[in-house]
């Protein structure tokens, strides 16, 4: 059996674990806040984790195990810069749909990882790039669309659209769930 375990990881000497999404605290986020970035109140920091195998003749993958974790060392928030107790509440909301749409994320990319019926031609470090990638850009989006957490209408939008596709890949379990 071909084994890969490629770990892409965010920062060195850091806490990086599973977390439930849900229970994410403010005090999760032992950071420095980067008051470079103007528009951003707070950064939840994550790695990817995968153990990914063929079957013995390398003709199609039978495990794909991906592990979407928390970093608490690279996870920050510029608390002293936000006063408002309701923005306070909605900009952790925020930071915790952040870590479920990478775990829905993840959990697709597991389906489509397990779907494929042939290896020849696979190349999984770019899969797996693309993956990234992909993953990143639906974060940046996110952000865009809510204005990092502070557009009330967009958030709700995008919380909904979350929480319904978390809800139906439940059965999916990604490492640590």
């Amino acid at each position: 059996m071909l084994l890969f375990i490629p770990i892409i990881c965010l920062a060195q000497k850091n806490e990086c674990k599973y977390i439930n999404p849900d229970k994410v605290k403010w005090s999760d986020y032992k950071g420095k806040p980067d008051y470079n970035k103007k528009k951003t109140d707070a950064l939840t920091a994550t790695s990817y984790q995968f153990s990914i195998a063929s079957d013995t003749l390398g003709t199609h993958f039978v495990k794909a195990e991906i592990g979407i974790l928390f970093c608490r060392g690279s996870s920050w928030v510029k608390s002293s810069q936000i006063a408002e107790k309701t923005l306070w509440e909605r900009l952790l909301d925020h930071e915790r749909l952040h870590l479920k749409l990478q775990m829905i994320n993840a959990k697709k990319f597991k389906k489509q990882l397990l779907a494929i019926r042939s290896l020849d031609n696979i190349n999984l470090n770019k899969l797996i790039s693309d993956f990234s990638a992909a993953d990143h850009q639906q974060s940046d989006l996110y952000d865009s669309e809510t204005n990092h957490g502070r557009n009330e209408q967009a958030q709700k939008k995008w919380k909904t659209r979350i929480e319904k596709d978390y809800k139906n890949l439940k059965s999916v379990k990604l490492i640590g769930e």
